[in-house]
């Protein structure tokens, strides 16, 4: 050897520095996962609310055509009205 040695702190650096991107690979990894399960559950969310919106708009519709919406509608007067 040249007679040059790598000081005990440095090794400690780097050694700290190697552990801290394993860790940090890990965590991502994980965090990776957790983001895709995440979109899943969004993504079937979006599907089910959807599906919700088509039948409240059916039974909008349903109760529209059965005359309980009218709100905008002026009420009949007594002469339309028959015994």
């Amino acid at each position: 050897m040249n007679g040059r040695r790598i000081s005990n702190e440095l090794v400690g650096i780097l050694a700290v520095g190697a552990a801290l991107a394993g860790l940090t690979l890990t965590l991502n990894g994980g965090l990776e996962a957790q983001i895709e399960r995440l979109d899943g559950h969004i993504d079937r969310i979006e599907v089910q609310l959807h599906s919700t919106n088509e039948r409240l708009a059916r039974l909008e519709g349903r109760i529209e055509g059965l005359g309980y919406l009218t709100a905008n509608r002026p009420p009949a007067s007594n002469a339309e009205r028959t015994p």
